[in-house]
């Protein structure tokens, strides 16, 4: 199980919250063109650091304050330009209450499952040992507080007969071993939609 907090990924991770307050006071056509333009930013960053074999200055500046993880080296596309790629997708497919919800439960989710799954020590989880039952559980806590705060005060179209289905979903999602990012939206939005 990793020991560490990656303390510059989370605070990047601030980033999707952002994202998603800009969203919600902003429309869709906005906000998918914001998306679109970091995609192809990331995606510019990503393919020219592949191609030049990490050689070119730009790329290698922007690696430097976006630190991968260690199999992205030999990807072309990062694990934020597959975000950027699924967070469009998941604008343009449902309506902007969920979106919006989905975002924020991603960033309260994924970060306080590795903060309190580090700190905590409990038992790894059978199907990832890189995550714990500790840390699951912190994230239906944050999910559940995260998303009656924000129901409350932000999306008051999500009916609070959502908030333990869509935890429940969240904090499983999050203890997935690859794309976690893309899976705790993606099925955070399915529940939701479901419900309303």
């Amino acid at each position: 199980m990793k020991k560490r907090i990656n303390v510059l990924r989370k605070i990047l991770s601030l980033f999707i919250l952002f994202s998603a307050l800009l969203y919600h006071f902003t429309n869709r056509a906005f906000f998918a063109g914001f998306l679109l333009v970091m995609l192809i930013i990331f995606l510019g960053l990503d393919l020219t650091h592949y191609f030049s074999k990490g050689r070119n200055k730009l790329s290698q500046i922007y690696f430097k304050l976006y630190p991968k993880k260690r199999k992205e080296y030999r990807m072309p596309i990062t694990d934020a330009t597959i975000f950027f790629i699924s967070s469009l997708l998941l604008v343009l497919a449902f309506q902007k209450d969920i979106a919006v919800l989905s975002l924020v439960l991603l960033t309260a989710v994924d970060a306080s499952e590795q903060i309190f799954g580090v700190l905590i020590k409990s038992k790894s989880l059978p199907w990832n040992p890189d995550k714990s039952f500790a840390g699951t559980f912190a994230g239906f806590l944050s999910s559940l507080l995260v998303s009656y705060i924000a129901i409350i005060f932000l999306l008051p179209s999500i009916p609070f007969s959502a908030i333990i289905p869509a935890s429940i979903v969240s904090s499983l999602a999050g203890t997935s071993r690859k794309y976690d990012n893309i899976l705790i939206p993606w099925a955070t939005a399915i529940v939701l939609q479901i419900m309303i």
